[in-house]
C-alpha cells in the first residue's frame, strides 16, 4: 500500500485507520470528509504527501504521529481543531502555517519537530505545554495579536530562534501571559 485516494463517501477517517503504513507515501482526503481521528495515520514513516480538503474540521490526537517523511503540511483553513501530538516526532516538516480557527495549540502537537524552521499561527489564543518543545531548527515565529497565554515549555528546549513577528502593538505583547520554560520568547 503506497498511495490511498478516499472516497468521496467517506466522511470521517477513523482511529488507527492507516496506522504503521510504513510503505504509505501519499493521501488525498476527499471533500466529503470532516475529521481525521485518534492516530489515523500514526507511524506512516514513508509518508511524504497529504492533500487535505477544505471540508476537514477536526485532526486528532496523534494523527499524524511520528510520521517521519513529511517535510511539509498545509493545514486547510477549514480546520478548528487539532488534537495534542498530531504532528509530534514529524521531524522533517520544515515549513506549517496554523489557520485562524484554531484557537487552542493542544499539548505536544508540533513537539520534537525538529526540522521546523517557519511557524505562523493565525489566530490561536492559548499555546499548551510543550506544543512546540525541541523543535531545535525554528527561526521565525509569527504570532497572532490573539494570543493570550504561552503555557510552560511550549517552546521548551529551544535555542534557534531569530525573529518573532508579532501582529499586535508591543502593549498587546506584553499582555500575554508567557509561562516559565519559554526562554526563546
Amino acid at each position: 500500500l503506497t498511495n490511498i485516494t478516499i472516497p468521496d463517501s467517506v466522511t470521517s477517517i477513523d482511529d488507527w485507520a492507516f496506522s504503521n503504513c510504513t510503505r504509505l507515501t501519499s493521501i488525498t482526503i476527499p471533500n466529503s470528509v470532516k475529521s481525521i481521528g485518534y492516530s489515523a495515520f500514526f507511524g506512516c514513516t514513508g509518508l511524504t504527501s497529504i492533500t487535505m480538503s477544505d471540508s476537514v474540521t477536526s485532526i486528532g490526537y496523534g494523527a499524524f504521529f511520528d510520521c517521519t517523511g513529511l517535510t511539509s503540511i498545509t493545514i486547510p483553513n477549514s480546520v478548528t481543531s487539532i488534537g495534542g501530538s498530531a504532528f509530534s516526532n514529524c521531524y522533517n516538516i520544515r515549513n506549517t502555517v496554523i489557520p485562524k480557527g484554531v484557537k487552542y495549540i493542544e499539548k505536544g502537537t508540533f513537539s520534537d519537530c525538529g526540522g521546523l524552521e517557519n511557524l505562523t499561527i493565525k489566530g490561536a489564543e492559548r499555546l499548551y505545554e510543550n506544543s512546540f518543545s525541541n523543535c531545535n531548527s525554528l527561526k521565525n515565529i509569527y504570532l497572532s495579536k490573539n494570543l493570550k497565554t504561552v503555557y510552560n515549555g511550549a517552546f521548551g528546549g529551544i535555542n534557534s530562534i531569530e525573529n518573532i513577528y508579532y501582529e499586535g502593538s508591543e502593549e498587546e505583547w506584553n499582555a500575554v501571559t508567557i509561562l516559565p520554560n519559554n526562554a526563546a520568547l
